[in-house]
């Protein structure tokens, strides 16, 4: 039975069509598909967390170059100009990617001890999204804060909440505080311990705040020890990043 040069020509319009759609669809996740600039133990870190953490240490890194050399962050060449060999540019996008790298290595942590997390830009930016659409809609649910969190603010919180979940998992292991060091610190700050009267206050009723000050200097140390041995690769895309695109955040 022979085909209809009709049927024939539905056939093509159906191919032409699937066919268009797959190349719209391959279009859009080549022109979606994040920019990755470096990697953090096989964790790859997207242009935009890069852009993000610039923008975060940009007035910092702005005013320890003035103060140490003297520059003024408000000429236009003083992001080019070099200082000790490095450019200010330079120094701005290394340290925003030692503190990205400190991030990715306390969450990679969090997970090894079955600590579920986000650990792309992408994914914390989605679950963003998502808070402050339940917040617009009035899920029922109390939240405190504004009507809408900014990426620094959700950011921050949801980065605290994974450091108190892992000090938890860490709590007499790598983080303990011995007894004796508690003792020592009592004594060496002593005389800072007082109620607001200028009443001394024994070792007793200060020992647990002595012991969040140290735990949490044991934390810190641990991350950073941690951070120094993380393996990082850097990627073509990581020179081009620059403090102008920062100024976009």
């Amino acid at each position: 039975m022979k085909r209809s040069k009709g049927n024939k020509r539905i056939v093509i319009v159906v191919i032409a069509a699937v066919l268009a759609i797959v190349l719209l669809l391959a279009a859009a996740w080549v022109f979606t598909r994040p920019t990755y600039v470096f990697s953090v133990n096989g964790v790859k870190v997207e242009r935009e967390e890069l852009i993000y953490a610039m923008g975060e240490h940009r007035y910092t890194v702005a005013a320890e170059i003035e103060e140490k050399y003297g520059a003024d962050s408000g000429d236009a060449d003083f992001w080019d100009r070099e200082f000790d060999g490095e450019t200010a540019n330079e120094m701005l996008r290394r340290t925003a990617a030692e503190a990205i790298v400190v991030d990715k290595v306390q969450l990679l942590t969090a997970k090894q001890h079955g600590i579920r997390v986000k650990l792309s830009y992408s994914l914390v930016e989605t679950a963003r999204q998502r808070e402050n659409e339940e917040r617009a809609e009035g899920s029922g649910e109390i939240y405190y804060g504004p009507d809408e969190l900014s990426y620094h603010t959700f950011y921050i919180n949801y980065l605290m909440g994974i450091q108190e979940e892992l000090k938890e998992k860490l709590r007499g292991t790598v983080i303990a505080v011995p007894a004796e060091e508690l003792q020592a610190t009592y004594q060496e700050h002593k005389a800072e311990y007082v109620d607001d009267e200028g009443e001394q206050l024994g070792y007793d009723e200060v020992k647990d705040l002595i012991y969040t000050i140290l735990e949490d200097e044991y934390y810190d140390a641990y991350i950073q020890t941690l951070a120094a041995q993380a393996t990082v690769k850097y990627y073509d895309a990581y020179q081009a990043v620059t403090v102008m695109d920062s100024l976009d955040e």
